[in-house]
């Protein structure tokens, strides 16, 4: 997984959200941003992902990084952490980066300027899919995220 775009990675100016990834180039519309080669990644199934916020393998700090920064990929039922900066990607109901028709990729969905943050829209990430104990074990050691996530894939919030 790799971003094929120079970025920064510094504080979002969206309230609440913490760092950003911005651009640090201008973008084409359609250029790629992402790509999923599995360099920079963890994946795991969700029942490792159970095992790893339930267990001792882990800090209590490395749990608060995967509960804000994991994501659920429908595709191949795995949870999935970026670690190439990508994880600080933000969230917009307008984003100006989208994924393929099979989540392999992550494509401007517009030009995008240098400087601009780049942002998704996190209802493609699937939470509402997720099994029972994943959820549990993912709402247990990051609430916020979850109920973010939660609330975005249910319509409750508008961030645009």
């Amino acid at each position: 997984m790799g971003l094929e775009v120079a970025v920064d990675i510094k504080q979002s100016a969206i309230p609440g959200a913490g760092k950003g990834v911005f651009a640090k180039e201008d973008i084409k519309k359609g250029q790629m941003i992402w790509k999923n080669d599995d360099k920079g990644v963890t994946r795991v199934s969700q029942q490792e992902f159970v095992n790893l916020m339930e267990g001792d393998k882990l800090t209590n700090e490395q749990k608060t990084h995967w509960g804000w920064h994991v994501f659920y990929d429908k595709v191949n039922n795995q949870m999935v952490l970026c670690t190439d900066g990508d994880e600080y990607t933000n969230h917009s109901e307008t984003p100006n980066v989208v994924a393929d028709d099979n989540d392999e990729h992550c494509l401007a969905a517009r030009d995008i300027k240098a400087g601009e943050e780049l942002c998704e829209d996190y209802r493609i990430f699937y939470i509402n899919d997720v099994e029972a104990a994943t959820a549990a074990a993912w709402r247990k050691v990051c609430p916020e995220r979850f109920d973010f996530e939660k609330a975005v894939n249910n319509g409750e919030f508008a961030n645009k």
